[in-house]
């Protein structure tokens, strides 16, 4: 919505217990991977304890429509980054 106004505004997003945070290279919220594992079924965003973790959390379905991007990112990043599904509000009076 911001973008959407020209308001240059970076995407910080709870993920289940993670944080996800948008660098400047808009390439989606990265999430740390030392901490979490994030993945995607069913279209769905999931996320489990990463390797460094000290308390165990399966892999939990978030019921969050996404998807999910490994690789180096732009800004250097290795960490794996999530893209939320973009929604569509329609007003009631805007449905044919």
């Amino acid at each position: 919505m911001l973008r959407g106004v020209g308001v240059s505004a970076a995407l910080m997003a709870a993920v289940g217990p993670a944080l996800a945070l948008e660098c400047p290279e808009r390439g989606g919220a990265h999430v740390n991977a030392a901490e979490w594992r994030v993945g995607v079924r069913d279209g769905q965003l999931s996320v489990a304890a990463g390797e460094e973790r000290t308390s165990l959390l399966p892999e939990t379905p978030l019921g969050i429509a996404g998807r999910v991007t490994t690789g180096r990112c732009a800004c250097g990043s290795e960490d794996p980054r999530v893209h939320f599904a973009e929604t569509t509000n329609k007003s009631p009076s805007s449905r044919s």
